[in-house]
């Protein structure tokens, strides 16, 4: 299958669309514009002529340069949200590994010791607390 000079055209005006991604939002779109001219090594006057759809072709250098710098710009948010990823895991497993306070009291009640939650009150072996259900210490 052929590419016509339209579906070129499109396929440009789409690409840059990607390579600008969110430094587009919140900014003038010739700084966006200029952004993707220095990662893809065209000209900003060149690269606002195929955003504006004004250019009648595209050669196929500018083409590829536009995939690669697209290409790259996938790589680098994948990268990113691995990174972000790896990070949160690792919070998430650094909370894992402390002992919530709840194990803690069923441990020690478990020992047989006096324990009371967050506003509770120890009497005779049991814990009362005003906001939940009356809970038994293990045997002692």
């Amino acid at each position: 299958m052929t590419r016509t000079a339209m579906s070129s055209a499109c396929e440009a005006h789409h690409l840059i669309g990607q390579i600008a991604g969110a430094q587009a939002l919140g900014s003038p779109i010739k700084t966006a514009l200029s952004i993707v001219a220095r990662r893809t090594g065209l000209s900003e006057r060149r690269v606002r002529g195929i955003w504006h759809k004004e250019a009648r072709a595209i050669r196929a250098e500018e083409l590829d340069a536009l995939r690669r710098a697209a290409e790259a710009q996938k790589k680098a948010e994948f990268d990113a949200d691995i990174s972000e990823l790896r990070a949160r895991l690792a919070r998430l497993e650094a909370a894992a590994t402390v002992t919530p306070s709840h194990a803690l009291r069923g441990a020690r009640e478990a020992e047989g010791q006096e324990v009371a939650g967050p506003g509770g009150v120890v009497a005779a072996g049991r814990l009362s607390s005003p906001t939940g259900p009356r809970l038994r210490a293990e045997a002692r």
